[in-house]
């Protein structure tokens, strides 16, 4: 097993993990995505593109509710496709609402990949619903519970080792993370991050690796002209434009490569899949990975994440649209949670002291006898 990255320099400590009934190697594929998360480049100057008119639309998605699309109007000559899913993707002055299903699928490089399943035990986890809104980014995410008990109900357990079960919503502005379990009337509000901390990323990602949103990856990709458009095509009976592209980052000799595939709808650029894979090459004598050739195998071949929207609408950003980005419990919570990253990466630092204190103390008893 990987131990923690290094305190000091840990962008994260003390953040809620998320934890489920994984084999091995999902075990294996945690430990490494905390450990050897590579940060993301920096922002390329941003691409202009051509202004979208927005009409609102209303389109009906089974049992979830209406979707409101932005619509191009008609115009000689090409569409600027990128132009417009960025657009769609990336309004100014209005709040964001998706439904996404997340699921973990075979990197196969197509739009209809095999999905992952886990033995027959566990059926796909429900949606998650996103409040999102640009120019200082914040947002709300609420994450459902599973529906299942025993060994596929995903619980979360806070840095006291409280186990947190049930629905639970998250929020960030301003580098403060907040969180809140209704269940157990328990909120957690962490201050003090960075504007690019990682904290700051919808928790729509593999927590293997890394916790990327690939929502925001796309969005990045997009404005850094990374991404190509690769034509039209049909998926699911719907007419999409499917846009590719790949970055890569190498860090301490770790070398990162992200592909992204995403379809937009072929008329209104709203997103309708994204596809996020993640491959990595260790070095040879990378711990934990040396002897383990399997592992190294399916960190290589990579890992994917499909994201479908279910319903995707752009809201003004008024009064009432702020407050869909704040966290209002039922009630007063019973619990309330404040503190500091610096304060919680002081605590891990105690605690790392202490460990070595206690592990030193053992090896001279050791040497005593």
């Amino acid at each position: 097993m990987i131990p923690d990255p290094d305190p000091t320099t840990a962008p994260d400590a003390g953040a809620p993990r998320m934890t489920t009934d994984y084999d091995p190697l999902e075990t294996h594929l945690d430990a490494l995505g905390d450990a050897l998360r590579v940060a993301a480049a920096a922002p390329a100057p941003r691409r202009r593109t051509r202004p979208l008119i927005a009409t609102a639309a209303a389109v009906g998605v089974a049992a979830i509710g209406a979707v409101v699309v932005v619509a191009a109007s008609p115009r000689d000559g090409p569409v600027d496709v990128l132009g417009r899913a960025e657009a769609a993707l990336s309004p100014t002055g209005e709040l964001l609402h998706y439904v996404v299903r997340t699921r973990g699928v075979e990197p196969t490089g197509g739009l209809s990949p095999r999905v992952l399943g886990t033995g027959g035990r566990c059926p796909p986890p429900p949606p998650t619903e996103v409040w999102q809104a640009r120019s200082p980014s914040r947002w709300r995410a609420v994450i459902p519970a599973s529906a299942n008990t025993g060994r596929c109900q995903g619980t979360m357990i806070d840095r006291h080792g409280h186990v947190l079960r049930g629905t639970w919503e998250t929020s960030w502005a301003g580098g403060t993370s907040t969180s809140y379990w209704p269940a157990v009337d328990r909120m957690k509000v962490i201050g003090g991050y960075d504007s690019n901390s990682s904290q700051g990323n919808v928790p729509l990602g593999d927590p293997h690796l890394g916790g990327d949103d690939p929502v925001e990856v796309v969005r990045r990709m997009l404005r850094q002209g990374k991404l190509r458009d690769d034509g039209e095509t049909t998926l699911d009976g719907r007419k999409v434009h499917t846009l590719s592209g790949t970055k890569t980052e190498t860090a301490h000799r770790i070398t990162t490569r992200e592909t992204v595939l995403y379809a937009v709808d072929a008329t209104t650029f709203a997103p309708v899949r994204a596809i996020s894979t993640v491959a990595t090459t260790y070095p040879r004598n990378q711990r934990g990975i040396r002897n383990d050739p399997r592992l190294r195998a399916e960190l290589e071949k990579g890992r994917a994440t499909q994201l479908d929207f279910v319903t995707f609408e752009r809201r003004p950003l008024d009064a009432a649209g702020r407050r869909l980005l704040t966290i209002v419990p039922r009630r007063p919570p019973v619990v309330v949670e404040r503190t500091t990253q610096a304060r919680l990466r002081a605590e891990r630092r105690a605690e790392v002291r202490e460990q070595r204190r206690r592990r030193a103390a053992q090896a001279a008893a050791r040497d005593g006898n």
